[in-house]
């Protein structure tokens, strides 16, 4: 069901404001398409989301590989630093070396992790890290 206090775009891409998910009639969901010339006003059905008409920005939407993001499998987990690696089965995933018996980073023991939780560094993130010595 669509919620006001999500993120929108078109299954086209362009993104979307939405003003009510109840305005009268089959149609309740209104909203403003950002296209590249012009804004349209366009109406969809409560279940619009899950038909996929209208698609939900995630945070990590604008990541890609090999950007450096944060993640945690729940909502009261700390956050981890972690490369980024695109998205598996609708979830976002990262590389993370497996480590055998001699703990050697290679290419052979490179995995992919999946996350419930990922976004962006935030400014404070990329100035903790740059303290610590962690990034450049």
């Amino acid at each position: 069901m669509v919620n006001m206090s999500k993120k929108y775009r078109t299954d086209g891409g362009f993104h979307i404001t939405l003003f009510t998910t109840s305005a009268r009639g089959p149609f309740p969901v209104v909203g403003l398409i950002h296209k590249e010339v012009d804004d349209v006003l366009e109406r969809w059905r409560l279940n619009a989301d899950e038909s996929g008409e209208l698609v939900e920005i995630k945070p990590w939407d604008n990541l890609k590989p090999l950007d450096p993001c944060r993640v945690r499998h729940k909502k009261e987990d700390k956050w981890s630093y972690r490369v980024y690696a695109g998205i598996r089965n609708g979830y976002p995933t990262t590389l993370e070396y497996f480590y055998d018996d001699f703990r050697v980073e290679s290419p052979e023991n490179l995995c992919i992790v999946k996350w419930n939780y990922c976004e962006p560094l935030s400014a404070t993130d990329v100035e903790l890290l740059s303290i610590s010595g962690v990034t450049n």
